[in-house]
């Protein structure tokens, strides 16, 4: 059992008509609560699916996506925002008119989590850390805050389901703290909830995600790619998409209720085969693999880290390299729910990751407008799509958009897509012509770009 000490008496919450009422906090039982509720929704945003929704954590990198597919299937969905609201400011237009509120919160007060929680029926619990902050300690963030919303929610009597996001890897018994405190906040839903859905996401890659464009960048600034304890640390990473929709499928879904489910991707990753990964599709062949194996070296640079202001790409921590001991597999077993359980089918890295690294291609203009001369890298265009009539030689007519060319010099329009090894001032590439049509056969999984 937790010792909490914040536990407050029956609390207050503004009504509509500005009456100040009392309402008590009730205890959930061990039997599932009913869905009845909670209609199976057939039509789309200006229907009604009968779910009243606040979702915790909606600036993350999964809120964006579960907030859409609430609000886009006829829900009502509050969003409780800290600071000024503008990670979540566009939430707004997800909806039908009104139907998408921006609530203020701040989870030091109370008061502002049960004005979040008063008129819900769903909770949606994002909110998670993985790194010390000015402002909250991974503790805070993974125990003390979710401990505050489902007490929350068991003193308004009106919710219904309860899914909370953990982490693939929890463990009470973990080094990390990361680990052991997403374990720890498991056990505090289920002593409010016990029908609550558990969700262990293994690591996690999107558009805006921490973990892709972080390599990106690396692969990009860096002559070098470092990898720790020899890249061999394993992963089955998801698409963000395919976490959210299991998310909003176990909603529906009344045999989720007490269950956990195991989150993952389709393919089994060392570190090292994604750093490669990440290097070849940005181009950057010329990037120096460099290990780093040193249990202290590596607690330094954590430490060092650490002291930084900012969190937001930061490469290592402290508890980062205690993670890295640990490989972040699924368990195996007959009894294990994935989301396969849920229907969702999950897409590969190769497939959707490709989109997510195309805009770091050729980033690194500085390195090529001084090794080559040219004004321009050809790798800002993408790859993927050709144009071969943009090859021919200017002729003094306008350009496929009507920009002013001069002379006899083939300037490019900067979003024209074509690859094949061509510089602008007319020159090839030293080392000879990209063929984009082989580098396609051994990178396959683009279903994407037949859809563009």
């Amino acid at each position: 059992m937790y010792n909490y000490t914040s536990l407050s008496p029956p609390f207050s919450r503004l009504l509509p008509i500005g009456i100040i009422s009392q309402q008590r906090r009730t205890i959930v039982t061990d039997e599932l609560i009913s869905t009845e509720t909670l209609g199976r929704w057939t039509g789309g945003r200006e229907s009604v699916s009968g779910i009243v929704a606040t979702v915790f954590g909606p600036a993350g990198l999964v809120g964006h996506h579960v907030v859409s597919r609430l609000a886009r299937i006829g829900s009502h969905v509050i969003v409780p925002y800290r600071d000024d609201g503008w990670k979540v400011k566009e939430q707004k237009c997800l909806g039908a008119l009104g139907k998408v509120n921006l609530v203020p919160l701040e989870m030091s007060d109370e008061a502002t989590v049960h004005r979040a929680l008063a008129k819900s029926n769903v909770v949606i619990n994002l909110i998670g850390s993985d790194i010390d902050t000015r402002n909250y300690s991974i503790r805070d963030t993974n125990v003390n805050c979710t401990y505050r919303i489902a007490k929350a929610a068991a003193a308004t009597g009106n919710v219904e389901r309860f899914i909370h996001v953990s982490a693939e890897g929890a463990d009470l018994n973990a080094e990390s703290a990361f680990y052991s405190s997403k374990a720890e906040g498991e056990d505090i839903v289920r002593q409010f909830f016990p029908n609550a859905t558990i969700m262990r996401p293994n690591t996690i890659f999107g558009f805006y995600d921490r973990y892709l464009n972080r390599l990106a960048h690396l692969c990009n600034y860096l002559p070098i790619m470092p990898t720790f304890r020899g890249g061999t640390q394993k992963a089955r990473p998801i698409w963000v998409n395919d976490v959210a929709q299991s998310i909003i499928n176990s909603l529906y879904d009344y045999r989720s209720q007490g269950k956990t489910y195991h989150l993952f991707g389709p393919h089994e990753y060392t570190q090292k085969e994604i750093n490669q990964w990440v290097i070849a599709t940005c181009l950057q062949e010329g990037n120096i693999e460099f290990d780093v194996s040193s249990e202290k070296l590596l607690h330094f640079y954590g430490w060092l880290l650490d002291l930084l202001p900012t969190h937001g790409y930061r490469l290592l921590s402290k508890d980062l390299v205690k993670r890295m001991k640990v490989d972040c597999l699924p368990p195996g077993g007959p009894d294990v729910l994935t989301q396969e359980d849920l229907g969702v089918e999950t897409s590969s890295l190769e497939d959707k990751g490709r989109a997510i690294l195309e805009k770091h291609i050729g980033e690194r203009q500085g390195t090529y407008q001084e090794q080559y001369g040219v004004e321009r890298s050809r790798l800002e265009r993408n790859p993927w799509l050709v144009h071969p009539n943009m090859d021919s030689t200017y002729s003094g007519e306008p350009g496929p958009f009507g920009e002013a060319t001069g002379g006899s010099r083939n300037l490019w329009y900067e979003n024209y897509n074509h690859y094949d090894g061509l510089m602008p001032d007319g020159k090839r590439l030293p080392n000879g012509t990209f063929d984009w049509k082989e580098w396609q056969k051994k990178n396959p999984g683009m279903e994407y770009e037949k859809r563009l």
